[in-house]
């Protein structure tokens, strides 16, 4: 067909075209929008090929109606046949894809495409099935040939059994959703296929062919039918693509060579690629072979068709942040049982697990702070509560040196009276003030640390060669004078006090100074006690003593007054 023949001089209105024509962008128009609204699923887009289909038909036919050119007619007529053949196999393609039986009726879908691109090549270069052309009071129209009757047959037939696949599952179908939609569509089809009735010309007839109507028909059924109760259900298979990219953690799924094949957004967060870097590439080459070879070992530990549960393992990312990862990994089996290939979900729990340290250690100080509370306030002998308070602040802290400086009788020294650990050796050790950390921090009256002891250039003489590197000190007092320092040590190289660990040593220095001040309250009423003890021994002695002397005396009375009585008798008796 040359550009002569499409020119608008061989075309004239015809008010029956335009019927044609407004079907056609009805139908067109309702196929793009069930494509935009559930974005490109299976069903929507094999929908879209029927308006697609109908489309060329109606537009075709609609070109004939407006030609007046009878060669320029046959060629439209022609073009009708690139959509007319598609038509049921498109529906029947639709039928089984939104009834979701499109697996167990593929060669039936293959075998309407394949005869639909058959009788659309006899269309266009034979005349088996288009022979030529009837003039009508409408416009030209197509004539059979041949295989006009076997192409009817094969156009009912498709439709029919797209028909019967809609009337089996509805009868199928359970009350609900589904069963409204299978019903509506049903109906929409059974008034759309009323459009063959547009054969009927095609064998001399003059019937007009008003099968548009049908079609508007089906268009307002269908758009409703599609409004109200979409194209499909909501079922796994539906929502797993949009499951996977909504998850919170990490999915990866790699083959039997470790190879990745499918991961989600989430992961490519967590483990710091791109898609682009994961997708096609080795685990062990990307993720990491630990990472691989941990899931591998741990699934091969599992029983067969087991599943890995919440294993923990650090991962290193790209950008060197060290993570901590919660692993779920299970075996993905065909048909025989083997396994194809893996699927992992990794959660990130570095925030978790330091929270968890958080809390596990904020219980510990809690509890050592109760069994401290309990334990210092029953120990009220001077050495026992400082060897206890020393004990329990190493373990809070979770070391094994510490040691504690009490101010010396003249408050001019700090003397070491308790020690573990390293400084068990240096009991008795003196410090001045301003000397050490620990005369720093008696002089100062604050907490304070070195994160290296030993390169500290204001470092005791007395510790220079003790093993230790960091090191933190806090006051102990009595109101607002200081009595006395707690301190800590790591003899490990690099290992340094946080300031969760100084706050707790802070707070847990405060208890300890109440404790001894109890202590000292304590051993200055024993002293008390002990004084007024010997106060009243000595007034007892007194009293022991005086009642000897007045025994004594009155004893010495009682003689002389005996001695006395026998001289008045003698005198008595002589006179």
């Amino acid at each position: 067909m040359d550009a002569q023949q499409l020119g608008p001089s061989i075309y004239t209105f015809s008010i029956y075209a335009v019927p044609t024509l407004v079907a056609m962008v009805a139908i067109l128009l309702l196929g793009f929008f069930e494509l935009a609204r559930d974005r490109i699923s299976r069903a929507s887009l094999s929908f879209y090929l029927i308006t697609l289909a109908v489309g060329i038909w109606l537009f075709s036919v609609s070109m004939q109606y407006l030609t007046v050119h009878e060669q320029t007619a046959m060629w439209w007529a022609r073009a009708a046949y690139i959509g007319i053949p598609f038509i049921p196999a498109t529906t029947y393609l639709f039928t089984v894809t939104v009834l979701g039986i499109r697996r167990q009726h593929m060669w039936p879908v293959v075998f309407g495409w394949v005869m639909a691109g058959a009788f659309t090549l006899a269309a266009l270069f034979t005349d088996l099935l288009i022979a030529g052309l009837h003039h009508y009071r409408w416009g030209y129209y197509a004539a059979y040939g041949p295989l006009g009757l076997p192409f009817i047959t094969f156009f009912g037939v498709m439709l029919g059994a797209s028909l019967w696949h809609y009337l089996v599952e509805w009868r199928r179908a359970e009350p609900g959703t589904r069963k409204l939609r299978i019903r509506s569509l049903m109906l929409a089809f059974a008034i759309g296929y009323a459009g063959a009735v547009d054969f009927i010309p095609t064998y001399g007839i003059a019937l007009y062919p008003f099968g548009y109507l049908a079609i508007l028909g089906f268009v307002a059924l269908a758009a409703r039918a599609i409004w109200v109760y979409r194209l499909f259900d909501i079922t796994p298979a539906f929502a797993a693509n949009q499951i996977i990219e909504t998850m919170s953690e990490g999915l990866v799924v790699f083959d039997r060579e470790g190879i990745l094949r499918v991961v989600n957004s989430a992961a490519c967060r967590l483990f710091g690629y791109t898609r682009e870097q994961l997708i096609g590439k080795p685990v062990a080459g990307t993720l990491g072979a630990p990472l691989h070879g941990t899931i591998g070992s741990a699934l091969l530990a599992c029983e067969p068709g087991g599943a890995l549960h919440n294993y923990e393992t650090p991962y290193l990312r790209p950008d060197g942040q060290e993570r901590t990862l919660s692993l779920s990994a299970s075996a993905l089996l065909d048909r025989k049982g083997a396994p194809v290939a893996t699927v992992c979900i990794a959660r990130d729990i570095t925030e978790q697990k330091l929270s968890e340290a958080r809390v596990h250690r904020q219980n510990e100080y809690l509890a050592a702070l109760h069994a401290t509370s309990l334990g210092l306030m029953n120990r009220l002998r001077l050495p026992d509560l400082l060897e206890a308070i020393i004990s329990r602040a190493a373990a809070l802290l979770g070391t094994e040196h510490g040691y504690i400086y009490v101010a010396g009788p003249e408050k001019d020294d700090l003397v070491l009276r308790a020690g573990t650990g390293v400084f068990g050796y240096a009991m008795g050790q003196r410090l001045r003030p301003g000397e050490g950390l620990a005369g720093k921090v008696w002089q100062a009256n604050r907490t304070m640390s070195v994160d290296d002891y030993s390169r500290w250039p204001e470092r005791s003489a007395s510790f220079e060669h003790t093993p230790f590197h960091a090191v933190v000190g806090t006051p102990l007092t009595s109101g607002s004078e200081v009595v006395g320092v707690l301190g800590l040590a790591h003899v490990e190289e690099g290992v340094k006090f946080g300031e969760a660990e100084v706050e707790s040593l802070e707070r847990f220095a405060q208890l300890a100074s109440i404790a001894l001040d109890n202590a000292h309250l304590y051993g200055a009423v024993l002293e008390d006690v002990a004084e007024r003890k010997r106060a009243e021994e000595e007034v007892r002695q007194l009293n022991e003593t005086l009642e000897q002397r007045v025994q004594e005396r009155t004893g010495e009375l009682q003689a002389a007054y005996r001695e006395l009585e026998k001289e008045v008798a003698e005198r008595r008796r002589a006179e």
